[in-house]
């Protein structure tokens, strides 16, 4: 029987995004750390070292052998911290575990459809990794995010920068400065596409724009201008010690643009 989202509603009882959000946390701290899912024979989630020492490296905290640090990670009440963890975490069981990982995958999707209102993140899939979870709008991140990096399997470059954009635009969400490493990462992935296109590691993307180099693309002059000035304007605010504040619809609009000029320049 499917979780009725509505009960809510009808009994006059209004969640917000917070409340919302700590549902989600609670119901996979629960799964995680207070049930036999992943505390079995198969798999100690709280006492297995290989996992605890990946998991500590992996998210940057000092491991002190008592293995508490995994689910104390976890006690977190700032939403982004959480998922950022949960994305640790399914890195290393895919690698440790990955019946494991299947199944905290299928507790993640639940979780997320059962929340009384939409939590601003979803589970989306991509080659290198199958599966990430990050904020943004729904329908983009999967035509625009995910399948950019479903054709990147030539251009590891260009991957490593865009993945590395990503993770810097989730942890912005709770730190804004880190909004304006997303945008330079946005500008590296974007050279490494025309070294690739220009078959020379010296050049970037302001190379690529001009008119001698344009037609390898294939693309017309108006997606010249549009990726000039995309080009131009990260140079302007993000470049050369700028201090220009984005905000995070700016940013997210860098990331869909990017992931666009992407699929448009390696999937020729």
């Amino acid at each position: 029987m499917a979780y009725d989202k509505r009960l809510f509603e009808r009994l006059g009882v209004k969640i917000d995004i917070s409340d919302a959000q700590n549902r989600f946390m609670n119901r996979l701290r629960t799964i995680l750390f207070k049930t036999t899912a992943f505390n079995n024979d198969k798999i100690k989630l709280t006492q297995d070292s290989s996992i605890y020492l990946s998991f500590c490296i992996k998210i940057g905290i000092v491991c002190e052998s008592l293995f508490s640090e995994i689910e104390d990670s976890f006690n977190t009440k700032d939403f982004t911290k959480f998922v950022i963890n949960l994305n640790a975490l399914m890195d290393v069981l895919k690698e440790k575990n990955p019946e494991s990982y299947e199944l905290l995958l299928d507790y993640i999707e639940r979780f997320i459809t059962d929340s009384e209102m939409d939590l601003g993140i979803h589970v989306v899939t991509e080659k290198k990794k199958e599966y990430l979870v990050y904020r943004g709008s729904e329908l983009l991140d999967k035509k625009l995010i995910s399948d950019s990096l479903n054709i990147l399997d030539k251009a590891k470059a260009v991957i490593v920068s865009f993945e590395r954009g990503l993770k810097e635009y989730l942890a912005g969400h709770s730190d804004t400065s880190r909004y304006h490493n997303t945008v330079r990462d946005m500008q590296v992935s974007l050279d490494e596409c025309a070294k690739i296109i220009l078959s020379d590691k010296n050049t970037g993307i302001k190379h690529l724009v001009k008119n001698e180099h344009w037609t390898k693309t294939g693309l017309n002059e108006y997606y010249k201008q549009i990726v000039f000035q995309l080009n131009d304007m990260i140079d302007k605010l993000a470049k050369h010690k700028a201090d220009y504040i984005f905000e995070d619809r700016e940013v997210e609009s860098i990331v869909y643009m990017t992931g666009l000029i992407i699929r448009l320049l390696i999937s020729k």
